[in-house]
Parts: C-alpha cells; structure tokens; sequence
C-alpha cells in the first residue's frame, strides 16, 4: 500500500516536473508578436546587422526597434579585429546606410521577439531593392551563421 500510494506521489511529481520544462520551453521560443511585414522608418545604422527603427505597432502607436538582421554573421569593427576585418565593416555600414537611404519604403519581414516588450528583435529587411540580409550575402558583406564565428574574415 505505502508503496503504491508512493509510486502515484512520484508519477504526479514526474508529471508536474515534465509540464512545468515543458511550458519553460515553449516560452523561450521567438514568436512574431507584429503583422508578418511592418512599415517602418529607419533610424540609424549601429552596425552592419543591427539596425534601428522605428514602426506602427498599433495605429498611432510607435515604437522604436533594434532589428537585428536573423541568420548572418558580419564583420566587426572592433580594436580585436583584424585591419582588413575592420575595412569590411566599415564598407559594410556604409552599404546598409546605402541601401536604406533610397527606399521609398522600408519593410520588417517575420520580426521574432521572446515577448512583444523587447526592444530587439531579430528580423530581415526589405525595400524595393529586396532583402537587406540576402543583399550583404550576394556583396561578400555577410555570411551565414552557421559558420564558426571564429572563422578570419581576410585570408
């Protein structure tokens, strides 16, 4: 009987223990809290990847957006970095201040946050001229992700 009563506490703890992982889990999934593509005005270009925007979340609210370019790897422009990986950077904003200063319209393409509160998300871009992430890509200014990030930029 102890011994029944027992393996029914365990099984519930079990239970429990495996719904509560369970429900943790699923929170720490990205979701797209916003439409699938968001108008937005750019406002500064920190890096190559990480851009700042500002959008109409809800009609006559605004926020302000760090997006962060999902899936690519760009060079750095820091004292670490080698001088011809800092060149790269370099030519690399200037590429993205480029390609977003001519767009008529600025689209977020699938923005993924944890919870709709953060102010980073991880996104892609499009104007007129296409995808900003497939754009840095096709120049050599970018490189996916699942490349070890250790990897030299310059041979």
């Amino acid at each position: 009987m102890l011994l029944k009563k027992t393996l029914k506490n365990v099984g519930i703890g079990a239970s429990l223990v495996a719904l509560l992982t369970t429900a943790a889990v699923v929170r720490a999934d990205a979701y797209t809290p916003f439409a699938a593509k968001l108008p937005a005005k750019q406002v500064s270009v920190k890096t190559a990847n990480l851009i700042d925007v500002e959008a109409e979340t809800w009609p006559g609210f605004s926020r302000s957006f760090e997006i962060l370019l999902d899936g690519i790897q760009v060079p750095k422009n820091t004292t670490e970095a080698s001088a011809c990986e800092q060149e790269l950077a370099e030519h690399a904003v200037a590429f993205v201040k480029d390609f977003l200063a001519g767009a008529k319209d600025i689209m977020i393409i699938d923005m993924k946050m944890e919870n709709s509160g953060q102010q980073t998300a991880k996104a892609d871009i499009e104007t007129s001229k296409g995808s900003l992430t497939q754009a840095l890509l096709s120049k050599g200014m970018a490189r996916p992700d699942t490349v070890a990030p250790d990897t030299a930029w310059c041979q």
